[in-house]
């Protein structure tokens, strides 16, 4: 477990990489073929809110909320990525 300090710096992390990744992803958004965009609009949408609900369970003391939500933010970066390549 990090320490009490060090979950300022993590949550001060998530937040700016969340920030990055919104920018990212409208700019992704003008390469997606027409075909495809609702599939990316959905998984973006997913990522985002994977992303939000694990935000909220990192401020709280509920550990394996918090590992679920890491692993589905993961999962959809990773659908993410598939939908660009």
């Amino acid at each position: 477990m990090l320490e009490t300090m060090s979950w300022r710096y993590v949550l001060f992390y998530i937040w700016l990489k969340q920030a990055y990744l919104s920018q990212d992803m409208t700019n992704a958004m003008a390469v997606v073929p027409e075909s495809q965009r609702k599939s990316y609009v959905k998984t973006a949408n997913e990522l985002v809110d994977n992303m939000a609900e694990f935000d909220y369970y990192i401020r709280t003391p509920k550990v394996y909320e918090s590992y679920l939500y890491y692993e589905k933010t993961l999962k959809s970066i990773d659908d993410l990525v598939a939908l660009l390549a």
